[in-house]
């Protein structure tokens, strides 16, 4: 079944002075990167888990059929709609590598009620599906070589330090990293319905995980609509504001905080880059700002720790596989997702480099310095744990030791936790894995207390002695208040945060 029909050029004329459609479709059409905009008449409930196949007509001489690949809802009240055109491509390349998903054929759609809004990709063409107001859509083709570059990621006051995750093996399968999506006053009045586009985006991030064989999955953390005046703020302006403005750094944190958000990316009007971000993301920095929705995935990929292309002679990051890939030695031509772009074009595939996938034969990536998806399943637990569900405590004296999973944000009674220390001193706690800007207390009673507020990320925060002056840790701002402690702990608690 068709998802759409193409009306006649005609009927754009009409929606070019409908005033419920005119802002946002004229602001479309004037987009130099967008060089044809169609009307269409699209069938919404196609967009649907119950379909299972759908062709899209591109022109009057070419149609495409894609199948249903996955349709998980992206948001709230939204529904996905992911599928390609070679479900047999394993048959027809047999290395047990060769990618499953097609690299160059493949749709992304979301739908929210009666609106429908998506990406189409046909051997290096890309076709937008847009929703322009009053019910009417648009098919819009874009030249992707008249977007605006992504920028060069910055690096934070984090960066010369060693990075904890290199070659630290991940304690977990899988790791979720929950994603807050933030608008602008301009961004906001430029498109109204800007939710959709980032949903889809965010849906994007995920299948090239997925296809990567990266083990992390986007969660969406919620949409804050931010009281924020871009105005005459550039790229560097607006992600320090995300921290430092005031009051809206203070706002942002503290949504953030409440959703539990561990990276935030901001839609901004401004045009000189595609987007910006930090790149190895502290919690504090953990902030990107997207003006094409598609590079919502890039930018989050330079938070997580992965940076552009590396040739031959470039100076090497830490750890030196950190890097997107581009294959311009032959056929096929392609570029990863972290790459930039090549002339003529490489055209950039649903992928993250990757060495142990193949396309056609050939390697995504290179085990010395294209490795993107190594670099993620080796810092992903970090960034996951910008927000933790849990701390890993244990209770020492010189007769036993106490192990527990602390809820962050709550508390725990010692004596419910390892009713052994009901009745007697701890000589030692200690902490596992504490994120940046958590903080970590221990009282007696609610009487004598102290607090621990990891300044960035700790391996391991080892309290000891209880009953002597507190240890001071590089990092970690320590506060006591009440009588000196005795060791009688009766309670541990922690929150995000100042």
């Amino acid at each position: 079944m068709k998802l759409f029909e193409v009306l006649d050029s005609k009927k754009l004329s009409a929606l070019k002075v409908n005033p419920e459609v005119a802002p946002y479709l004229n602001t479309l059409i004037n987009d130099r990167a967008n060089v044809e905009v169609l009307p269409i008449l699209i069938t919404t409930s196609l967009v649907s888990p119950d379909t299972q196949a759908m062709t899209i007509p591109l022109s009057e001489k070419e149609t495409v059929t894609f199948q249903l690949r996955g349709a998980e809802p992206p948001a709230p009240d939204m529904v996905g709609w992911v599928g390609d055109v070679a479900p047999d491509r394993r048959q027809r390349f047999t290395l047990r590598s060769e990618m499953d998903f097609d690299p160059l054929k493949w749709i992304s759609l979301v739908r929210e009620g009666e609106k429908v809004v998506g990406n189409i990709h046909v051997d290096g063409r890309l076709y937008r599906l847009d929703y322009v107001g009053d019910g009417k859509h648009v098919l819009i083709k874009v030249d992707e070589s008249k977007l605006p570059p992504e920028a060069e990621p910055l690096l934070g006051p984090d960066s010369g330090r060693k990075d904890p995750a290199v070659g630290k093996q991940p304690q977990s399968a899988h790791s979720t990293i929950r994603v807050l999506l933030v608008s602008t006053l301009q961004s906001r009045a430029a498109n109204p319905n800007y939710r959709m586009p980032f949903a889809q985006a965010l849906q994007d991030a995920n299948l090239y995980m997925k296809n990567s064989n990266v083990a992390i999955t986007y969660e969406l953390a919620g949409f804050y609509d931010a009281d924020y005046d871009e105005t005459g703020r550039a790229y560097f302006d607006q992600l320090n504001d995300m921290r430092l403005a005031k009051p809206f750094g203070p706002d942002l944190l503290r949504v953030r905080d409440a959703l539990r958000a561990d990276l935030v990316s901001m839609y901004s009007t401004a045009r000189e880059y595609c987007g910006q971000a930090w790149l190895n993301a502290s919690k504090a920095q953990g902030h990107s700002v997207v003006s094409c929705f598609g590079s919502l995935a890039h930018e989050l990929g330079h938070n997580i720790g992965a940076d552009h292309n590396w040739h031959e002679g470039d100076p090497v990051r830490n750890p030196p596989y950190m890097y997107g890939y581009r294959y311009q030695a032959g056929t096929p031509r392609f570029s990863t997702q972290m790459s930039y772009a090549c002339n003529p074009a490489c055209p950039r595939i649903p992928y993250h480099s990757n060495p142990d996938v193949t396309y056609e034969g050939i390697p995504v990536g290179t085990r010395e310095h294209h490795d993107v998806a190594r670099r993620f399943n080796d810092r992903r637990e970090v960034v996951a744990n910008f927000y933790p569900n849990s701390l890993s405590v244990a209770l020492s004296n010189s007769m036993r030791t106490c192990e527990f999973e602390h809820d962050v944000g709550g508390s725990s009674a010692v004596a419910d936790k390892c009713d052994f220390f009901a009745d007697k001193q701890i000589g030692i706690v200690t902490v596992v894995d504490v994120p940046e800007g958590v903080s970590f207390a221990i009282s007696e009673g609610g009487k004598k207390w102290r607090s621990y507020r990891a300044k960035t990320f700790l391996p391991s925060l080892l309290v000891t002695p209880l009953k002597a002056d507190p240890a001071h840790y590089p990092n970690v701002e320590i506060i006591e208040g009440g009588e000196a402690m005795t060791g009688h702990v009766t309670t541990v608690s922690s929150s995000f945060g100042e």
